[in-house]
């Protein structure tokens, strides 16, 4: 929360604005199978969303920002995103086919079926839904 002050000849009015900061550390980058494990380790007793995504498609660049906001701003949910071109052994792992995809993990297990805890695309309010839905 930043205060303004702001004079208009005589009359001083104060101007509260409210934001937050989003920073690239609010969503961990997963660089490996071992950073992985030790990512999904770390953070076993929360909802856990990874984003698979490709640094050079268009969808997956419209939703980052998105997804850094809701991971600074959500309590209790870790974000992890694995580039699939970097980390083809993580993304082969969970049979990644298109991207983005984000996987919601609970307990360090996949939330409920497939159908449920995988969504596939650039979907802001559905991922935002799903997030708030999960970590609950």
């Amino acid at each position: 929360m930043c205060s303004y002050r702001v004079f208009f000849g005589l009359v001083c009015l104060t101007v509260q604005l409210s934001f937050s900061v989003c920073s690239a550390e609010s969503v961990q980058m997963i660089e490996s199978k071992e950073a992985f494990t030790d990512f999904m380790k770390r953070n076993e007793d929360k909802l856990t969303v990874v984003n698979f995504y490709a640094a050079w498609l268009g969808p997956c660049k419209m939703i980052a920002p998105v997804f850094e906001e809701m991971a600074a701003t959500i309590p209790g949910v870790a974000c992890g995103k694995v580039d699939v071109d970097e980390s083809d052994d993580v993304a082969a792992e969970y049979k990644i086919s298109s991207m983005p995809t984000f996987i919601f993990f609970k307990y360090g297990e996949k939330v409920l079926s497939a159908f449920v805890d995988t969504m596939v695309g650039a979907n802001a309010d559905k991922l935002r839904g799903l997030i708030y839905r999960y970590a609950r």
